[in-house]
């Protein structure tokens, strides 16, 4: 039993490694698979909106460049009704989807606008920064509310150290990324230069963002540098924004608890098939270990009463027979000849209940001496009898008389039915197993006539079973009949006495 359960939980250890490693394996097919389309997505996502934003502003670089003095007239005299009618018109055919334009000083301060609002610290920032540099630091995203509207701005700078500029609204860029969000991702923008500040999003994005804690506030973006396996991230360029696609996490998370659900589930269903098995195994076990009982005690009962006949029976009737002989009893001669009969068949009886030479010789000599002794007529086949002795130590006693009395019962049907010229019967141990073949020269079995299903074949099965050994009749080519019987025993250490 012992060696079964050191099967059953070898073979258990090696289903949980195969499991983990499917589970790491899909796992990581799971997670290439979303990186994958995080990286397809940002790349196309990136592309685009850096299109609008070059577009943009290559327009604005040009209408700055062809409008100059008409920009640096304004800038100077920002009150002349007609310049300004005249640069609204050319500007409202140059930026239809502007939100608004503006000219303002190196320090921030509005000149010119279309409408008056207050200027706020972020787009003061960039204003500066335009007139120092050249270009704006940061593009950022900032709310106008007096119109309650997010836009970004961009920027020239005019040879008179004034600074241009056109407002523009978020919501296309936010739809464009709506529409390339896929399914279980989320996909928004950040901008690097202000601890990752998310800067635009679409509302599904913002919820999902929201919902798992990643951000604190409408604004403020919690993420560290670098992103989960399953995300990717690009730079936008001509700006400081970043746009990130991020698996859901609880999406993610949910396939990694379907996966361990579904492998636990195979597990406990391979840890019950054991317990089942084992349980099964245990049963076959105590079963076997009952027959060994049974037919040892089957055998010590025979050798009892082989004893019992030929100590008491035995000895009685040759008392008997030697007080007939020695008394003037009428055909004396006649009853002790009876008696000589009655004696040689109760030692008949005797070897056939307990075959003393079985143990002082072994299988090999004792069937031999029962072959030679029930071949008094013709006709008897030739036959060979090889079971090295190695066989007879591996095996115990009640296994022993068990399996010569099923050669026995063989080698009879041989005699008997075969009509062969020459028979064999032979032995060899190979590890752990006995296996034994019986093959004649004969007329084969015909299966058709069930003589294959006769008693005595039964008998033999029947014995076969309660032994725990495997039984089975096949041709035994060109012609006859092949019987093979293999016994299953424990690996020992053979000695051997001289």
């Amino acid at each position: 039993m012992n060696r079964y359960t050191s099967y059953v939980v070898g073979l258990l250890g090696f289903i949980f490694i195969f499991l983990a490693i499917d589970i790491y394996y899909k796992y990581h097919q799971f997670s290439d698979y979303h990186k994958k389309i995080s990286e397809k997505t940002v790349s196309s996502t990136r592309a685009e909106i850096e299109q609008i934003l070059l577009s943009e502003k290559r327009r604005l670089d040009l209408f700055a460049d062809q409008e100059q003095q008409l920009l640096t007239a304004l800038y100077l005299a920002p009150n002349n009704p007609v310049k300004q009618q005249n640069l609204k018109t050319k500007i409202d055919k140059y930026f239809p989807d502007m939100l608004e334009y503006s000219i303002a000083d190196s320090e921030g301060n509005i000149r010119l606008s279309q409408e008056t609002f207050e200027v706020y610290s972020t787009c003061r920032q960039n204003i500066i920064q335009m007139a120092k540099h050249g270009k704006p630091a940061l593009l950022n995203v900032h709310n106008r509310t007096d119109i309650k509207k997010q836009h970004y701005d961009l920027m020239v700078r005019l040879p008179n150290q004034s600074i241009f500029f056109i407002s523009y609204h978020i919501d296309p860029i936010i739809k464009l990324l709506a529409k390339r969000q896929t399914e279980h991702h989320w996909l928004f923008v950040v901008n690097r230069q202000k601890s990752r500040q998310l800067e635009f999003f679409p509302p599904a994005t913002f919820q999902g963002l929201e919902h798992s804690g990643m951000i604190q506030s409408a604004t403020e973006f919690i993420a560290s540098n670098t992103l989960v396996e399953t995300g990717e991230s690009a730079r936008i360029q001509a700006s400081d924004w970043i746009i990130i696609d991020q698996l859901d996490p609880d999406y993610r998370n949910s396939k990694i608890i379907s996966l361990l659900i579904q492998h636990t589930i195979v597990m406990v269903l391979f840890i019950v098939l054991s317990v089942v098995f084992l349980k099964l195994m245990r049963k076959e076990i105590t079963n076997n270990s009952n027959t060994r009982i049974l037919l040892k005690g089957v055998e010590d009962e025979r050798k009892r009463i082989s004893m019992d006949l030929h100590d008491q029976i035995l000895a009685d009737i040759t008392h008997l027979s030697r007080k007939v002989s020695a008394s003037e009893i009428v055909d004396s001669k006649n009853i002790n000849a009876q008696l000589l009969l009655i004696t040689r068949s109760i030692r008949n009886v005797i070897e056939d209940l307990h075959p003393n030479s079985l143990d002082l010789l072994g299988i090999e000599a004792t069937l031999q001496n029962y072959i030679q002794k029930n071949s008094c007529g013709g006709g008897i086949p030739d036959y060979s009898i090889k079971i090295p002795e190695e066989v007879d130590l591996l095996l115990e006693p009640y296994q022993r008389y068990t399996v010569y009395r099923i050669l026995v019962e063989l080698v009879n049907n041989i005699i008997n039915h075969a009509q062969c010229c020459s028979y064999s019967v032979t032995a060899n141990h190979n590890n752990s197993m006995i296996t034994f073949k019986i093959s004649d020269n004969g007329i084969g079995l015909d299966r058709n006539s069930g003589h294959h299903t006769s008693l005595g074949l039964n008998n033999i099965k029947s014995r076969c079973q309660m032994l725990g050994a495997t039984f089975s009749i096949s041709d035994n080519l060109p012609c006859g009949t092949l019987i093979t019987l293999s016994l299953h025993i424990p690996q020992v250490k053979i000695e051997y006495s001289i």
